[in-house]
């Protein structure tokens, strides 16, 4: 069992959709700051799990606090400084750029860095 949790926002009424493996579900986004989440059980005999935020075409929102548990709902926002479970590791970029290669088919690098001086 797995909640993955997110806050958002959008500054029109935009729906996201939360993905956890092949499972989704969409939620409405506001001007607020809201917590959506997806709690699910997945496929225990999946060699990796994958997560995700879905916009629709010319969608925007606002992330922040993105975070999976092992657990049924999620529990207080844990904001990290200087890296979470891996101890002083952190994203590099406060940016995060989504590439469209094709219908359907999107990428997205993820860039975390490690010192031990953080």
């Amino acid at each position: 069992m797995y909640c993955f949790s997110v806050f958002a926002r959008a500054l029109e009424p935009t729906s996201v959709t939360l993905l956890h493996g092949s499972n989704r579900a969409n939620r409405i986004l506001g001007a607020n700051w809201s917590r959506i989440t997806l709690t699910d059980s997945g496929d225990a005999s999946a060699e990796s799990i994958a997560f995700g935020v879905e916009l629709p075409a010319g969608g925007s929102a606002d992330v922040f606090g993105l975070q999976v548990e092992p657990q049924a709902g999620a529990s207080a926002y844990k904001a990290t400084t200087t890296g979470g479970v891996y101890e002083n590791a952190r994203f590099r970029d406060d940016v995060l750029s989504i590439t469209t290669t094709g219908v359907n088919c999107h990428s997205a690098t993820v860039n975390i860095i490690h010192a031990n001086h953080l």
